[in-house]
């Protein structure tokens, strides 16, 4: 399996615990079968992929692990509603959601995959999954995109400073070389700054805790210079004091705020 060069940094390392955070479309997936096939080719090795959803490991590596297996001849019975493989050498391959991460307790790993670890919750890790490999000394691969640095995978990202058994990458999407710089570049003329910068170049933006993360002063206040149209969007939180509401115009890409009503001890009606 050909491997571009951030996908083969990650693959060669000797580090026990790989943290590699990639831009979307940049191999994560494609880098975490090579890396199971490589050390299920080992005999009786339990190979484990989680992600946040079973659904998610289902739809995502699925039908691409069995028929690189099947293509290699490596593949004895593959179980469908369990979504594991079963090898000729002795070794298996489960694919399984952090759903219920309990329920992922007591089996001793050889070779665990957290992918998208942003949305997977920290204790599935550090209190059921870690130490399933304690026993087996096993290594760990942990990819995603960033969910800025209140997110425990910037922690992650982070420990190879405190611990030498830990490394870490960070790859931009157009450095995983798998999409064309336009299509990159469109992308950047879609999204908002912070999107972008932590989808496609894998950076961990902080939103400071703000739910308008995108909003500027400067750049988004500016008067309602057109004829008030027919019709008006309301935007409305029936609360006692205050009563507010936010009065809007539809724009054809978004909703211009053109007005605010804010009633102090009031109530619905």
């Amino acid at each position: 399996m050909a491997l571009s060069e951030p996908q083969r940094a990650v693959a060669t390392s000797k580090k026990r615990f790989r943290t590699a955070i990639f831009g979307r479309r940049s191999g994560k997936t494609t880098l975490a079968i090579r890396e199971m096939l490589r050390f299920a080719s080992k005999p009786n090795q339990t190979v484990w992929y989680v992600s946040p959803s079973y659904r998610m490991s289902k739809e995502i590596v699925s039908d691409r692990l069995r028929k690189m297996l099947t293509d290699l001849r490596w593949l004895v019975k593959y179980n469908e509603s369990e979504l594991t493989a079963y090898l000729k050498n002795g070794s298996i391959i489960t694919l399984k959601g952090s759903e219920n991460f309990d329920s992922l307790r007591g089996r001793a790993i050889n070779f665990l995959v957290l992918d998208e670890v942003a949305d997977i919750k920290p204790a599935a890790f550090y209190e059921v999954l870690r130490p399933s490999l304690a026993d087996t000394q096993g290594e760990c691969l942990l990819l995603g995109t960033p969910k800025g640095k209140s997110n425990w995978s910037y922690d992650l990202f982070n420990m190879p400073a405190i611990d030498p058994n830990w490394g870490s990458w960070q790859t931009t999407t157009l450095e995983g070389g798998f999409v064309a710089p336009e299509e990159i570049e469109e992308a950047k003329n879609l999204l908002d700054a912070r999107t972008f910068e932590a989808e496609f170049n894998a950076s961990f933006i902080s939103s400071g805790n703000k739910i308008f993360y995108n909003f500027d002063r400067d750049r988004n206040v500016v008067p309602w210079t057109q004829p008030v149209p027919k019709i008006l969007y309301l935007g409305q939180d029936f609360n006692y004091s205050p009563n507010t509401c936010v009065i809007g115009v539809n724009t054809g890409n978004g909703i211009h705020i053109i007005d605010e009503i804010k009633l102090m001890t009031s109530n619905t009606n």
